[in-house]
């Protein structure tokens, strides 16, 4: 299977470190060279790298171009994974949704051990109440986008995920975007850069139990009791799951192109 991964920044690195423990042949494009790459594997011309039969590609780039990039490779490939947030602004997206393409998103959260955990444990219970908390500085590396394009959208996709939906009360602080809450009667969120410390975890009520989860530490809480977790990538969880949508066509636990449209449209 030939994937091709665009954008060879720190998410990129990311992506080919784990790509490269998998049996598939890897082609990988920015306009400028990793002094890590390997030279065999890196092209500075899009055009040439797509000129190779490309069964899948994975979107790294900055978002304002996910949007220009995913134009590009959709005329020669059929799957795409684009790591969130899905596109700049909701136009995009709708047009993206349009294509025809199979498009998945990457909401790595999705596959943290935590995560997959809470689904086995909460299976058939009814979630009365959740609060999600993603805080830390501001990453150096992020320019075009606020936390809440950045951090926050990882917990409404959770929540999501797990079958949470609510209906909003949003306040920010400044543009862009370095700290917002969202409110509901049984969601509420908070993402922040004006934070010291990183935390990443949610705490939730349902009709039967209560859970801590620790997506940063990969430590599950029920009920007082720690949970016994498997321990693996996220991120490596989901390329399999992309890989495996190449084959079958089944999305499984990827997130949609619905899925993170309805992220964008609450924020």
């Amino acid at each position: 299977m030939n994937i091709a991964l665009i954008g060879l920044g720190v998410m990129g690195k990311n992506h080919y470190t784990e790509l490269r423990k998998k049996d598939i042949n890897l082609f990988c494009y920015d306009v400028i060279k990793p002094e890590w790459i390997e030279d065999e594997l890196y092209f500075s011309n899009l055009d040439e790298l797509l000129s190779n039969k490309i069964d899948g590609a994975i979107i790294v780039v900055p978002t304002k171009y996910h949007y220009e990039v995913f134009l590009k490779l959709s005329e020669k490939v059929k799957y795409i994974l684009i790591e969130k947030p899905l596109s700049f602004n909701l136009d995009e997206a709708y047009a993206i949704k349009q294509s025809g393409v199979n498009v998945a998103v990457g909401f790595c959260e999705r596959f943290n051990p935590v995560s997959l955990e809470f689904l086995k444990q909460s299976q058939g219970e009814e979630i009365k109440y959740a609060s999600f908390i993603r805080a830390s500085k501001k990453p150096a590396r992020i320019s075009d986008v606020g936390v809440d394009l950045d951090l926050c959208v990882h917990d409404i996709d959770l929540a999501n995920f797990f079958g949470i939906k609510a209906e909003f009360n949003i306040s920010k602080i400044n543009n862009p975007c370095t700290q917002i809450k969202l409110n509901s009667n049984n969601l509420d969120i908070l993402a922040s850069w004006e934070f010291n410390s990183r935390i990443r975890k949610a705490f939730i009520n349902t009709n039967i139990s209560s859970y801590e989860l620790d997506f940063l530490n990969s430590r599950l809480i029920k009920d007082e009791v720690v949970m016994e977790l498997k321990s693996h990538s996220s991120l490596s969880r989901e390329q399999d799951e992309f890989i495996n949508y190449i084959k079958t066509n089944n999305l499984g636990y990827l997130a949609s192109v619905d899925d993170a449209i309805y992220t964008q449209q609450i924020l």
